[in-house]
């Protein structure tokens, strides 16, 4: 199985919330199959998210679902390295963005990074708008805070306030 095969398991994953609900639920499918040599895929399909239900329809589509149970057990490590794998781009946000803001950051910071990459999200109303981005050992810092401490410190030494407020900023 390629890239392009498993690539198809990394629909509906935007964060790493989605990530391990994923994981969750491969792994849970993985030890099913290996508690219960008589089971296949098929038999749990329709007892898995959406999308990883039409992952797998895709995969019988194409006839690339093993039909024993030891190959769909190696299958399902398959997809489980390939998801672990996954690079986390951590976000420091201001607020908590709607699903569909997730979605739309994880796929155009995707874009831009040249892979597919999974969303690390947190929250710090500090930060006061923009974001944080720490991705492959870089950080940059995209927030409204210091500019605005920046903007205050020179309001403040222009209007001659006392040096401890501004150190304060």
């Amino acid at each position: 199985m390629n890239d392009k095969d498993l690539s198809r398991f990394l629909q509906g994953i935007n964060d790493s919330d989605d990530l391990n609900t994923r994981l969750r639920e491969v792994s849970d499918l993985l030890q099913t199959l290996r508690t219960h040599q008589n089971i296949s895929i098929n038999d749990k399909i329709d007892q898995v998210s959406k999308d990883l239900n039409e992952a797998f329809k895709d995969l019988e589509e194409k006839k690339a679902l093993p039909a024993n149970s030891a190959a769909q057990t190696d299958l399902l490590e398959k997809i489980i390295n390939y998801l672990r794998k996954l690079p986390l781009l951590k976000l420091t946000l201001a607020f908590r963005p709607s699903n569909e803001f997730i979605s739309l950051l994880a796929n155009q910071l995707s874009a831009l990074v040249k892979e597919q990459v999974v969303l690390d999200l947190s929250y710090e109303e500090r930060i006061i708008g923009g974001l944080i981005i720490e991705f492959k050992g870089r950080y940059h810092d995209y927030s409204l805070a210091p500019k605005l401490s920046a903007f205050l410190k020179q309001k403040l030494t222009k209007y001659g306030a006392p040096e401890e407020i501004s150190e304060k900023l």
